[in-house]
């Protein structure tokens, strides 16, 4: 079943072999965290419900003083909201962003 890459938290876009390279150990942590939080199968969101919740990720988004690779890396914090973000050459290619529970 084909998911549009809005509501497809595993897929990752990554244009050059080199990028991929740089930013592996990143993308392979929030890959770990992923898999730890989901134990099972979820259903599929429907587009208007992560396209609210990208727009509460946007309204949390605040930039780190330092990066620790390539990029600039962005930490998203607020509303409920946990995770980062890393912007290279000029956008972002990783977002891993999850709800609080309280």
């Amino acid at each position: 079943m084909h998911r549009p890459p809005i509501v497809s938290p595993r897929r990752n876009w990554i244009a050059a072999v080199g990028t991929f390279g740089q930013l592996w150990d990143r993308l392979a942590g929030a890959y770990a965290l992923d898999a730890l939080r989901e134990s099972e199968p979820t259903e599929l969101t429907r587009p208007e419900v992560a396209q609210r919740f990208l727009r509460r990720v946007g309204d949390c988004i605040r930039r780190r003083t330092a990066a620790f690779g390539p990029g600039q890396e962005f930490e998203v914090t607020g509303r409920g909201i946990v995770g980062t973000a890393l912007r290279y050459a000029g956008r972002i290619c990783h977002l891993a962003a999850f709800t609080m529970k309280t």
